[in-house]
């Protein structure tokens, strides 16, 4: 029996998401801001993971079909926003929302559009587990009565 979609993409794009993981810390070193880079390896890695767990676990929570798309939209899009905002941060040396591991080196545009990316990102991230909540509490529409607990 084939997975639903929602279900596939999570798997998948979590997948990816690891493996461009791996990939980016093979370019640890090659950058401005080495922290930065490793933070983007790490969120990556982590995030991707978090992607095939929910995906494997996504037929036992209790949401409707749109909400399960919508979960795996902003799931996705904030593993993918972290990662492109924090490999561009280190690329550009941005400083102003990466304190901690910035270089302090890039210019307003660059700092800019990585803080938009971050912004967006954090949106995604809320929205998505605020998703994965409500799919935990039993009220949606599939599953409903299936276990006692």
């Amino acid at each position: 029996m084939p997975l639903p979609l929602a279900e596939r993409l999570l798997l998948r794009h979590g997948a990816i998401l690891v493996l461009v993981a791996m990939l980016t810390g093979a370019l640890i070193g090659q950058f401005p801001s080495v922290p930065l880079l490793l933070s983007a390896h790490l969120a990556a890695t982590m995030a991707g993971t978090l992607m095939v767990a929910v995906g494997a676990g996504l037929h036992k929570l209790t949401l409707r079909d749109t909400e399960r798309a919508w979960l795996f939209r902003t799931m996705a899009g904030s593993g993918y926003l972290n990662w492109v905002a924090t490999l561009l941060g280190a690329a550009l040396g941005t400083n102003n929302l990466t304190p901690v591991h910035g270089a302090g080196t890039a210019g307003l545009a660059a700092e800019g559009v990585v803080g938009a990316l971050l912004v967006v990102m954090v949106i995604c991230t809320f929205a998505s587990l605020g998703l994965l909540i409500k799919g935990t509490t039993g009220g949606g529409a599939q599953g409903e009565g299936r276990d006692a607990a």
